[in-house]
């Protein structure tokens, strides 16, 4: 009941071949895997980048929304002072007439 030596010659052969095969596997998965990882990384650092962006754009809307009301209380201000000046230069020239 013996087999043959050029059977499990075969045999092992295969096993062999399957098991390089599998390793190959293997090894290309760990490589995609890794770079994979490396495109995720660059995206989340983009995108946080962006987030900081959009956050600072935000900002700087605000800011520019606060200085424009500013501005429109100033500007109402300058022009409430130059009525009162008048009014008062008037008041004063009729005083002088008088």
């Amino acid at each position: 009941c013996s087999v043959p030596w050029q059977f499990i010659v075969i045999a092992l052969g295969i096993l062999i071949s399957l098991r390089l095969v599998i390793i190959a596997v293997l090894v290309t998965n760990i490589f995609q895997y890794g770079h994979q990882k490396h495109e995720l990384q660059e995206f989340l650092k983009h995108h946080n980048n962006c987030s900081i962006m959009q956050r600072d754009i935000n900002l700087k809307d605000e800011l520019l929304k606060n200085k424009s009301i500013e501005c429109n209380l100033l500007e109402t201000l300058n022009r409430d002072q130059d009525i009162l000046r008048d009014k008062t230069k008037t008041v004063l020239d009729s005083l002088q007439h008088t």
